[in-house]
């Protein structure tokens, strides 16, 4: 799963971090980076989730993070503005305050489109 570790750098977070939301040990977490191991159904959804991709995009077999940019995306499955930010308001406060600032502010701008 080499697109886990792009999507966790590019929004500055540590394995730790992530391992944190997912409620899994670091080296699971790591083990999954390294393709090592592979995350259960239920843990890639929340990775879906946390990092705004869809699966297929983790499991690499979507389009490129810049066509996901450009709005190739599956509007139909997305859930409604209140409910992705009540499980960005989630996944957020099982970050550290600096992290959960920054990815709050992530998510608003993902939901809103604006800061």
């Amino acid at each position: 799963m080499e697109n886990l570790k792009k999507l966790r750098k590019e929004r500055k977070l540590t394995q730790a971090d992530v391992a944190k939301v997912l409620n899994i040990t670091v080296s699971a977490y790591g083990n999954y980076e390294l393709g090592q191991r592979s995350p259960t159904p239920d843990v890639l959804k929340k990775l879906s989730a946390f990092f705004n991709v869809s699966v297929d995009y983790l499991l690499g077999i979507a389009p490129t993070s810049f066509e996901l940019a450009q709005g190739v995306t599956n509007f139909e499955m997305t859930p409604d503005k209140e409910e992705l930010l009540m499980l960005y308001e989630e996944i957020g406060s099982k970050l550290g305050k600096e992290a959960q600032r920054s990815f709050l502010s992530y998510a608003k701008f993902l939901v809103d489109g604006k800061k």
